[in-house]
């Protein structure tokens, strides 16, 4: 099981509440040990710590499994399936799911409010 932690921010004046994701060992989530050297100089631009919004994070994950996929094909090597994008989105997709289910309890709750009153 992948463990992370989520945080929700909220500001006054704002209704919506942002969801920052925060992974700690996340450049090594990408580490290959057959990776060919460009791959490699990308990993090393990774943060140790990944903080910033799920958007953000599967944008990053779209370039680095794309760099992936080309240095196993490079380097001739089998590229595991928890490698492929699709892999690696799940492993931070709860917070996604997370977030949607928070935005429909907070609708309903509203609706509650407004036609006890």
């Amino acid at each position: 099981m992948h463990e992370y932690i989520e945080v929700i921010a909220s500001t006054e004046g704002r209704k919506k509440q942002i969801p920052f994701l925060i992974e700690i060992g996340f450049q090594d989530e990408f580490m290959m040990a057959k990776a060919c050297d460009e791959y490699s100089a990308l990993i090393n631009q990774l943060p140790k710590i990944y903080i910033g919004k799920p958007e953000h994070l599967n944008a990053i994950i779209h370039v680095v499994c794309d760099a992936a996929k080309k240095s196993t094909m490079e380097k001739k090597v089998h590229m595991g399936p928890w490698r492929k994008r699709s892999f690696m989105q799940m492993k931070w997709s709860a917070s996604n799911e997370k977030s949607k289910q928070r935005e429909t309890n907070t609708l309903n709750s509203l609706k509650t409010v407004l036609q006890v009153a």
